[in-house]
């Protein structure tokens, strides 16, 4: 009956004009929403956004306008980071929700967009950020004066105690919350809190309780038919017949659960499922099964937390923190324009402050996770080669190893080349030569030329990637260096004779987790000395050699 009411709806707006073709739309995306058909209700939302940017002049109130993108931006934030786990769409809406009602001065909407943000900060992790967002809701929510405003942003906030394992405060947040949903008689609300009190007893080791809860609050998904609260509710159940070393029973709700999350396309919960299949089938001695969902989950963990989206989200946030920090500087100015310059300076080296360590934030988590991948795929295969001796699987295992110890020598690097304040000095390059050949017995070195290059101690771990590389990944016999002198650079070129690589990824090699062929690993390495090559005031490039290999083309600054 619905299809045909958003059949209906679709078939009037060709013929509506602007006003009733936005109201359509909203109109066909809240029933997509109720639905439960996420993607199509996001492609209506997004629809009805570019009208009112292209036509929203035709309306007759300005204000009304931005009181609809403020809807529409709301809701796709939502829809984004509750079932497409895209938490950098999510968090872009959100900021400009954000903003938004901070112009329109909706405190109502702001409370929302703030509860949003917090939201995706606490699936990231990052629960410093999260705490913080949701303080702001909760303030927000007090400012309104209407108590049920404060029922979820005193829950979430409760749920960030929960992650730093302050189960104390973590209840007497829910508690609060609970208080005030059972006075307004919130049925959904109880039932949310009532859940997420669970997972505290869970995490305090009272399995049996948080079982009987969970229980309780899943019978209340299936009678609404809440799709995705009943996915997470299947999730949790699974989790604690885990703990309690019920593992046919878990297996049974989880292959339930992971249906529900398949028909909203939830990709969070998806990936929890299959985690949780994981632990079953490894509990359960089946390890091929358990390998195999182990590696759908980190598959999909790894496309929903992959490098350019962290990156874009450290930069919406840094976007809207130098936004905020603009205005309030224009404020300052306009009250005192003595102190103009010296604010203007403070703001520009605390954005300088805040980006150099966001990317540290940011690459360390990323690592961190892929040790904890690696690490998890040694485990299952360790596992299916105790029960079946099949030794292909120890090739996995000595692999996700190496990786890690590649892993753990990029992190080094990293600090060392984002450390700004490290100290340049000269270097001989025939000696610098010298002593890295001594770890590549099987490698022929042929020099000409020498000179001297103002550089740190970075330098050799930039020469040492280049030499495995060629090796490792090209497969080299032999390395050729020349060194000459040129006017204002002393150009190095680095050349091998391995296998070389297809011309038309030559322009992405030093692209940050850029990666290419099977014996690739983390993708930093030449980002890693791309920027070092940087920060000595020289450069990089690389060329296809017509006898095979690659060159690389160092230009580092002349010294006089």
């Amino acid at each position: 009956m619905q299809d045909e009411k958003i059949r209906e709806l679709e078939v009037k707006l060709g013929s509506a004009n602007t006003a009733e073709r936005l109201k359509i739309l909203l109109d066909i995306s809240k029933r997509y929403e109720q639905l439960q058909k996420p993607e199509m209700a996001v492609k209506s939302y997004l629809e009805a956004n570019q009208l009112l940017l292209d036509h929203g002049k035709e309306f007759k109130s300005e204000n009304d306008v931005h009181t609809s993108r403020l809807n529409i931006l709301c809701s796709l934030g939502q829809i984004n980071v509750l079932y497409a786990a895209a938490y950098d769409r999510s968090l872009e809406y959100y900021l400009e929700a954000l903003q938004l009602a901070e112009d329109l001065s909706n405190d109502h909407k702001s409370k929302l967009a703030l509860e949003g943000i917090g939201y995706v900060y606490r699936k990231l992790e990052n629960f410093e950020q999260a705490g913080e967002y949701f303080s702001r809701a909760v303030e927000k929510a007090k400012k309104i004066g209407d108590p049920q405003e404060l029922i979820t942003p005193l829950n979430e906030l409760a749920n960030v105690m929960t992650y730093r394992k302050d189960y104390d405060k973590s209840l007497q947040y829910h508690q609060e919350a609970l208080d005030i949903a059972r006075k307004v008689n919130y049925e959904f609300g109880i039932s949310f809190i009532l859940h997420d009190m669970a997972i505290v007893h869970f995490y305090q080791g009272n399995i049996e309780e948080s079982l009987k809860i969970f229980l309780q609050t899943l019978e209340i998904e299936k009678k609404h038919n809440r799709k995705r609260e009943l996915a997470i509710s299947y999730v949790n159940v699974t989790s604690a017949l885990l703990e309690l070393g019920r593992y046919q029973e878990a297996l049974e709700y989880q292959i339930e659960g992971l249906k529900c999350a398949r028909e909203i396309n939830s990709k969070d919960e998806i990936s929890n499922s299959y985690l949780n299949l994981s632990l079953i089938y490894a509990n359960l001695r089946k390890y091929k099964q358990a390998l195999e969902f182990y590696r759908k989950y980190s598959d999909l963990r790894n496309e929903i937390y992959n490098v350019q989206s962290s990156k874009k989200i450290a930069e919406l946030q840094l976007n809207y923190d130098i936004e905020k920090k603009e205005k309030e500087a224009e404020l300052a100015r306009q009250q005192a324009e003595i102190y103009r310059l010296r604010n203007v300076e403070l703001a520009r080296a605390n954005r300088e402050l805040k980006a150099h360590k966001d990317h540290l934030e940011l690459i360390n988590k990323i690592l961190r996770h892929d040790l904890l991948n690696n690490l998890a795929v040694s485990r299952s295969a360790l596992r299916i080669y105790q029960n079946n001796q099949e030794k292909d699987v120890l090739q996995e295992a000595e692999k996700a190893i190496r990786k890690s110890v590649d892993l753990i020598d990029r992190m080094r690097e990293l600090e060392s080349f984002i450390d700004t304040n490290s100290s340049l000095k000269f270097y001989e390059l025939t000696e610098i030569f010298r002593q890295l050949r001594e770890n590549y017995p099987e490698l022929e070195f042929v020099m000409q030329g020498k000179g001297q290059i103002l550089a740190d101690e970075a330098i050799f771990s930039l020469f040492d990637n280049l030499i495995r590389n060629a090796r490792l990944h090209g497969g080299a016999t032999r390395l050729e260096i020349s060194i000459t002198n040129q006017e204002k650079f002393k150009e190095v070129r680095f050349s091998d004779n391995g296998r070389g690589m297809p011309v038309e990824i030559i322009p992405r090699i030093f692209e940050e987790r850029f990666k290419y062929g099977k014996t690739a690993n983390t993708g930093l390495g030449l980002f890693i000395v791309k920027k070092n090559m940087e920060r000595y005031g020289g450069s990089i490039s690389a060329e296809l050699n017509p006898a095979g290999g690659i060159t690389f083309i160092m230009l580092f600054k002349a010294l006089h």
